[in-house]
């Protein structure tokens, strides 16, 4: 729990693409945090002017918002403010996304499913210098870690790389080899060989079919 005094001295950025989910979490926040200062960002651009205009406590951000699909925005915003708390609030399977992120450096991973205290919850957590993810993601984690075949996984997602995640992402919103290597900064055969190795780990031939595994296995359309 937060103190009387740390609840009257928070900055909290909102990103997040859909102005309802903003105004929610802006409205729990005030709730709790009478005094809190909330702003607010839409896509990567008005993130990474937010985070460069005024200092930031906590970022709670979505991943599927322009220009953010991609573990790189993590380090992008510490870039900016290398002691800043990030907190992954996203549609994504949890079970999938939030062991990527917490690796890349997020500090929490928290579904969009999830009730106002598991919310209120996390972002304490947070905010307290720990790191967050759901109960039932540890627990999932624990049994992962002790098991000796990970090629039994139901989701061969989880057979991606953190590289090979970006790359299929960047694939799935029809970029093309030159524009996703312009993007992750990688030699283009370099691209190339992450997508062949997509491809054989998803065992898929074609991008619709790509597209397809996604659908089922990731929990976000796409």
């Amino acid at each position: 729990m937060l103190s009387d005094s740390q609840k009257m001295s928070f900055s909290i950025l909102i990103a997040d693409d859909h102005a309802v989910v903003r105004h929610g979490i802006s409205l729990l926040l005030q709730e709790v945090m009478p005094t809190v200062e909330v702003a607010q960002a839409w896509d990567y651009d008005s993130l990474m002017e937010a985070l460069d205009r005024k200092r930031m406590d906590l970022v709670i951000c979505d991943i599927n918002m322009p220009g953010c699909d991609s573990f790189h925005v993590i380090d992008d915003m510490r870039t900016i403010q290398a002691d800043v708390k990030i907190l992954i609030f996203s549609a994504y399977r949890e079970d999938l996304y939030a062991p990527r992120y917490m690796q890349a450096g997020a500090d929490g991973f928290l579904h969009k499913d999830s009730e106002n205290d598991q919310i209120w919850k996390a972002i304490t957590t947070v905010l307290n210098n720990g790191k967050y993810i759901s109960e039932a993601i540890k627990e999932r984690l624990i049994n992962k870690a002790l098991s000796t075949n990970r090629q039994t996984s139901e989701n061969p997602l989880e057979l991606l790389s953190q590289r090979e995640m970006e790359v299929a992402r960047l694939l799935l919103q029809g970029l093309g080899l030159l524009e996703i290597s312009n993007t992750l900064k990688l030699h283009i055969a370099t691209v190339s060989t992450y997508k062949k190795r997509i491809y054989e780990k998803v065992q898929i031939s074609n991008l619709p079919e790509l597209i397809a595994v996604f659908k089922n296995h990731s929990g976000s359309g796409s």
